[in-house]
């Protein structure tokens, strides 16, 4: 039984690295969008097409800043991981009754709080491959009505 739990740690830890670099590439993308979004509505005159070019760049920005809070909150979960195992290992150290049982208040709280903190990044991540690739989209759209634009004024 133990070598199943070893091994779904592992596959849990595996996991989680590639979510992570997962997160970083999209904040990546997502900046370089941005970037490259800019560099192509440079020149243009200020007009209401200008609006349409905007949603993506507020699309990117917004996976960005889930994205740094999905990192934010992973790095929250290893500290309070750590606290759960530290809770654990004072159980283990045959405390007085007492003591036992405020620790394992203490245990139940932290396991509450590992269960929002997952929630709450699994949330995040959602969201933000969501906007990264709305703001593919939108940009798509704009680029598209720039075209049609531009060929029915020439």
């Amino acid at each position: 039984m133990e070598d199943l739990d070893k091994i779904q740690l592992e596959l849990f830890n595996k996991s989680k690295e590639q979510q992570i670099k997962y997160v970083y590439y999209l904040v990546a993308l997502s900046v370089s969008a941005i970037g490259y979004s800019i560099y192509r509505s440079v020149g243009h005159p200020f007009n209401a097409l200008l609006i349409l070019w905007a949603l993506p760049l507020f699309s990117w920005s917004f996976s960005i800043y889930l994205g740094l809070f999905f990192l934010r909150k992973s790095i929250y979960n290893i500290d309070t991981d750590m606290k759960y195992i530290h809770l654990q290992k004072s159980i283990a150290n045959n405390l007085e009754p007492d003591a036992k049982n405020i620790v394992l208040r203490m245990s139940i709280d932290v396991e509450l709080e590992q269960s929002q903190n997952l929630k709450a990044e699994r949330r995040y991540f959602k969201w933000q491959t969501q906007l990264f690739f709305l703001g593919i989209l939108l940009f798509i759209i704009w680029h598209l009505t720039e075209i049609y634009i531009s060929s029915k004024c020439s």
